[in-house]
């Protein structure tokens, strides 16, 4: 029973991945191949449907690494750039 429920979730995981991210690719390859008649789709892809997620989130970076240049840099708020960045916020939010 275990293993039903890893393959069955595995083939889901996999399944959604491969839809949302390669869809449009195998299908216009497809095409191209003189194969006509496959729908290339306008899919959005959801945040995080990947297998490297890093590459949304970006590099990571320990404080040790760049603590010398954070308390060297001087900064300076005012109400212009913290009404500024708020907004921002809001909005992606």
């Amino acid at each position: 029973m275990k293993w039903v429920v890893l393959w069955a979730a595995l083939a889901i995981m996999l399944g959604a991945m491969i839809y949302f991210k390669y869809w449009n690719f195998i299908m216009e390859n497809i095409n191209k191949l003189g194969m006509r008649g496959f729908e290339v789709r306008d899919i959005i892809l959801p945040i995080g449907i990947s297998f490297f997620p890093q590459l949304i989130a970006g590099p990571i970076v320990r404080f040790q690494d760049i603590s010398d240049y954070l308390m060297e840099t001087h900064r300076e708020v005012n109400l212009n750039d913290l009404a500024g960045g708020m907004a921002i916020w809001d909005r992606a939010v």
